[in-house]
């Protein structure tokens, strides 16, 4: 299995989602900078590992199903006693 990702978006692509640029990915708006990005990634393995690590940190910490499910309980029980 291929274990090589590209992380990367452009500003719209991340728009909704509380990541930050350099951190969970990178947030690239022109053909330049994607390409800028490309050669990052692929040339600092630290920090595209770092940033595979943080991203999934927070999909596992808003995103996965129980956290989720969770949220929406509060909303129910929000409305429910309206």
């Amino acid at each position: 299995m291929c274990k090589k990702l590209l992380m990367m978006t452009t500003s719209i692509g991340c728009e909704g989602l509380q990541v930050v640029d350099g951190r969970h990915l990178l947030i690239a708006d022109t053909a330049e900078a994607f390409a800028a990005a490309c050669a990052i990634i692929i040339q600092d393995r630290e920090l595209a590992q770092a940033m595979a690590q943080n991203a999934l940190q927070l999909v596992r910490e808003q995103h996965d199903s129980a956290t989720v499910l969770s949220k929406l309980d509060s909303i129910i029980a929000r409305l429910v006693d309206r």
